[in-house]
């Protein structure tokens, strides 16, 4: 693990934040496994926690993290989010998982990533500013400059600056250490899958990606999107050799994440590649849904139920169907 008052691109030690509320069992763990099993192999040390396993709380925005208990939550002893959060910062790479939920990360997810301003500070800053000067005028000539000036030079003023100068956009400062050092968040990055194929179904949480390091003045070096991810759950040897194929891309983009700090362009590339044809997964995906609400008509179905049948799993799947079927479309 590292001291967080420095940022390095060496990365010893990777701690994955599974918001995933299949937790172990999630596509995302899935893919995570290979990752850090890769990432191990390169000599770091790796954690998982889940947190649909920690006790968490909502933000409620009153803002005792910044003015009445500074660098503390008010929840901080109620639930276990602040203690994560201060473990986390102690590796070296924070992995954010998640599958994609209505676009979006998890709720569990989200809330975690929102309670981490206790460790910023309240006061305002221009990304990209080496040394912090407070700009604010006497008391009271602010105002009394705006009183006089303001029905004049207000309308001149371009709203598109106004939350911006040369120095870049303005954020919170990161809070100091006792030694008088900047405190220091780890680089992180999101791991997401979902049950819809194309990779465009994550521009929502890519842009996410980009934006949330600059409030956390970090960077995100692994940004790692499967779509078609349900295939996982079928787990059918039909699908080995590709998911072999993808697990070995993983396991070397661990290796790369520890040896270098980022992974590969031409390990990205495959990473990023269908794991089969987008209309045959619509086809199988669809398969399955009849199946799961009883309907084995296709000819689809059948070739999968004749497999299951070889391999003796048919009779729990045909008892789902029937009480499903009882369940819902029983006549009454």
């Amino acid at each position: 693990m590292k001291d967080n008052s420095t940022l390095d691109n060496k990365i010893n030690s990777i701690i994955m934040i599974n918001g995933s509320p299949r937790r172990a069992k999630s596509n995302t763990q899935y893919i995570a496994d290979s990752l850090l099993e890769g990432a191990r192999e390169a000599g770091a040390i790796t954690e998982t926690v889940y947190l649909y396993e920690t006790r968490m709380q909502f933000c409620q925005g009153e803002f005792h993290c910044f003015e009445k208990t500074p660098g503390k939550c008010m929840y901080a002893q109620k639930d276990e989010v602040q203690s994560l959060w201060e473990k986390a910062v102690t590796f070296d790479l924070i992995l954010i998982g998640s599958g994609l939920y209505a676009s979006f990360l998890t709720g569990r997810t989200k809330m975690f990533l929102e309670r981490v301003l206790p460790l910023l500070d309240p006061h305002l800053e221009k990304n990209g500013d080496p040394d912090y000067i407070d700009p604010s005028p006497p008391e009271g000539l602010l105002n009394n400059i705006l009183d006089f000036l303001g029905p004049h030079i207000l309308p001149a003023i371009d709203p598109k600056n106004y939350n911006k100068d040369r120095g870049g956009e303005y954020h919170h400062r990161l809070r100091i250490n006792e030694d008088g050092t900047h405190f220091k968040i780890p680089p992180i990055g999101f791991i997401c899958n979902a049950g819809l194929p194309e990779q465009s179904q994550f521009e929502v949480i890519k842009e996410y990606a980009r934006d949330l390091p600059k409030n956390l003045r970090n960077e995100c070096i692994v940004e790692i999107y499967r779509g078609q991810g349900e295939l996982f759950t079928f787990r059918s040897a039909l699908f080995w050799p590709i998911f072999k194929r993808y697990q070995n891309h993983l396991k070397q983009a661990g290796r790369e994440i520890v040896g270098t700090g980022k992974i590969s362009e031409e390990t990205q590339a495959e990473l990023e590649k269908p794991l089969i044809d987008h209309d045959w997964y619509m086809s199988l995906a669809n398969a399955h849904f009849d199946r799961e609400l009883g309907d084995f008509s296709s000819p689809l179905n059948r070739i999968i139920l004749a497999h299951e049948k070889i391999h003796g799993l048919a009779d729990n799947t045909y008892k789902k169907v029937q009480d499903l079927k009882k369940k819902y479309f029983s006549s009454k």
